[in-house]
């Protein structure tokens, strides 16, 4: 298949691939996919780590790192302790010896999920769907209607976060009853609940779309994380 007439062929326009390390050219992209009136895709391709030696030869230990040594990448403290994630990795492992009905499935995050050991130990109940977090859900519930436990890791709110927008859906018409819900299954997550208020307020029209709101919104937020977790929660909890 000629790359890109699968979506072609749906109507979205393709274009691509481009080097996702070459400004001028993924400028001169974009600037073509403005023109566009319809949904286009833009297909980059780029390199994890690149420019920086270590991560490129170890991606995956680079997704997730504490304070390493510049030069060579390696770990400034070695663990003197298992982290969650080795605890982890280790009764899963023992999980899995004991009941050969139980699989694990994750979305390429392997080694940060602590199942790199499971992969070698049981290939063939180990599951990468690759960055499908949607897909290793519903994979999930496929193989439980077959009788099989499935374990799914970092999916971002994952089976729980399914659920949850089943009963959002079903309750669309209770307004208050979904805030409630929304605050008090999403207590755990730190901005989640404020947006159940909005959601309360809505009065179901299309608004205003402010073009330039998400470049503004979403550094301003990453950096209220850092004021909160910097000071705000030290001065409270230390």
């Amino acid at each position: 298949i000629v790359p890109g007439m699968l979506f072609e062929n749906m109507g979205i326009t393709y274009l691509g691939p481009v080097d996702g390390h070459d400004i001028k050219a993924l400028y001169k992209t974009f600037r073509e996919a403005k023109r566009v009136d319809h949904a286009v895709l833009v297909h980059v391709i780029t390199k994890k780590g690149k420019g920086y030696e270590p991560a490129e030869k170890n991606p995956s230990g680079f997704h997730g790192t504490g304070p390493f040594e510049i030069a060579t990448g390696e770990p400034k403290k070695a663990a003197k302790t298992d982290s969650y994630t080795d605890v982890f990795s280790k009764v899963i492992c023992d999980i899995g010896r004991n009941d050969e009905k139980v699989v694990v499935i994750t979305a390429a995050m392997a080694d940060g999920t602590g199942l790199t050991r499971f992969r070698k130990l049981y290939p063939e109940r180990f599951f990468d769907v690759g960055i499908a977090e949607e897909h290793a859900v519903t994979f999930a519930a496929g193989l439980a209607a077959g009788a099989v436990l499935a374990e799914v890791l970092h999916t971002d709110y994952g089976a729980f976060g399914v659920a949850l927008i089943v009963l959002l859906y079903l309750l669309h018409n209770k307004r208050t009853m979904q805030c409630i819900l929304g605050a008090v299954c999403c207590s755990w997550e730190l901005t989640a609940p404020l947006a159940f208020p909005l959601i309360w307020l809505y009065n179901g029209k299309r608004g205003r779309q402010p073009r330039w709101f998400f470049y503004w919104f979403y550094p301003v937020h990453l950096l209220l994380y850092v004021v909160i977790g910097m000071y705000v929660l030290p001065a409270i909890f230390l």
